[in-house]
């Protein structure tokens, strides 16, 4: 997560995002969030909750919800071609564009073009989120 802020996800709805210890630096709140007890699980961002905090969904349970400060959440990495992904770090023109996964490479994603463009776009793993939802 290197290079994201620890709020990155504040400025994100529907993405699939996992639980882990805090990101924030210099936090006084706890290094885990519910003690661990989420740790390692996937959440879809539903909504927000305040300045700091989304509420999140289980996946593998949806009647699961949780108000999460953004501090504990990290991006889903894409782990497969064929899969809907938002930019979540670069320069304007770039963060918040939704694509498609094509091939990885060396920790590099080959993006499907919009329609049938002949340029590639290749985007870093860490700077890519997975949706959720559409």
């Amino acid at each position: 997560m290197e290079g994201l802020a620890f709020d990155w996800a504040l400025d994100f709805r529907n993405v699939i995002v996992e639980v882990g210890p805090s990101t924030r630096a210099g936090t006084r709140n706890p290094l885990h969030f519910q003690r661990g007890a989420y740790d390692g699980q996937r959440f879809g961002i539903d909504n927000l909750k305040g300045e700091e905090t989304a509420h999140c969904v289980l996946l593998d349970d949806t009647s699961i919800s949780e108000e999460v400060p953004a501090e504990y959440l990290r991006p889903c990495k894409p782990d497969g071609p064929g899969q809907m992904v938002i930019i979540i770090a670069g320069g304007d023109g770039v963060k918040g564009q939704q694509k498609t996964t094509s091939y990885l490479n060396d920790g590099q994603w080959m993006m499907e073009m919009d329609g049938g463009g002949m340029s590639a776009m290749v985007i870093p793993e860490e700077h890519l989120c997975r949706i959720w939802k559409t």
